[in-house]
């Protein structure tokens, strides 16, 4: 039994792969040109020879601080406030791009499938018989 494609599936499938492709070229060029601008250092921590910056939320005192004015869990939501605006910064912005260019594109191409199974059946469930 051979399966036809609806209009309606051929714009889902058309509009997904435009979003896959447009999200993953954008993604490209921003991973290019994009920069990893360090924060401000405080100082710097020397191991086996390199230097690692420490930024200003790393300090001891700021987490004393921010422990003692809002305990544990206003240091844990602090952390995942600076995670979650990094996504949105430098080269990780292109992986946020093209993580979202790729789940929006499989989820239109998910509906479509999921439009085209339900007009292969009628109410009853039953499959449609070509005479």
């Amino acid at each position: 039994m051979t399966r036809t494609i609806s209009t309606s599936q051929k714009l889902l499938y058309l509009i997904g792969a435009l979003v896959f492709a447009l999200g993953l070229g954008t993604a490209a060029l921003i991973y290019a040109n994009a920069e990893d601008n360090a924060d401000v250092a405080l100082g710097y921590d020397m191991v086996n020879g390199v230097a690692y910056p420490i930024s200003a939320k790393d300090s001891k005192a700021f987490q004393r601080d921010v422990r003692l004015y809002g305990g544990k869990f206003a240091l844990l939501s602090d952390e995942l406030s600076d995670w979650f605006g990094s996504l949105w910064r430098g080269k990780k912005l292109a992986f946020t791009v093209a993580a979202m260019s790729v789940l929006l594109s499989a989820g239109l191409v998910f509906v479509g499938n999921a439009s085209g199974a339900d007009s292969d059946s009628d109410i009853s469930g039953k499959p449609h018989r070509d005479p």
